[in-house]
């Protein structure tokens, strides 16, 4: 039992330090989503990533406008063009990890008799999978699907007195 125990854990310490790379392209990637959507409207955004930002407070940079024009051309905006700059990001993270996680498996489904007689390395690949799979979903369920006052940015209008 202790052996199962174990294994159990070195393969979720193998995986997150396999998927810490991924997530961290996949942060700057939402991140680039943002930028690039609200570019489309005349909207500067800039964004504070960098490690440092990831591995303190919740793991996650903001795109923030980057003057007060910037945050007033923002304000303007429909709602619909705000939320279309909100779920930016998410679509962009999907687009990039989604593929991602379709290979690994469709790796797996194709090569599962020759990983599965290493058990150690079946279950490491399965469990990779699985965590992509978790950072993909709470990402769009988080950003898409319930109400979150920190990315409901869409639907109240940002204050521009601190530029």
């Amino acid at each position: 039992m202790k052996d199962y125990i174990k294994l159990i854990i070195i393969i979720l310490v193998i995986s997150i330090i396999l998927v810490f790379p991924i997530k961290y392209l996949s942060n700057f990637i939402h991140e680039t989503g943002h930028i690039n959507v609200a570019s489309k409207y005349g909207i500067n955004l800039d964004s504070d990533f960098s490690i440092k930002t990831y591995l303190s407070g919740d793991g996650s940079a903001k795109a923030t406008p980057e003057t007060k024009e910037d945050c007033e051309k923002f304000n303007n905006l429909t709602s619909e063009h705000r939320k279309e700059i909100l779920h930016a990001g998410v679509y962009y993270q999907t687009l990039f990890l989604l593929p991602v996680i379709i290979l690994i498996t469709s790796l797996v489904i194709i090569f599962r008799k020759k990983y599965y007689k290493n058990k150690f390395l079946f279950l490491l690949i399965i469990s990779i999978v699985i965590v992509l799979s978790a950072i993909l979903l709470t990402s769009i369920i988080g950003d898409v699907f319930i109400p979150n006052p920190s990315n409901d940015w869409y639907l109240k209008f940002l204050d521009c007195s601190n530029f």
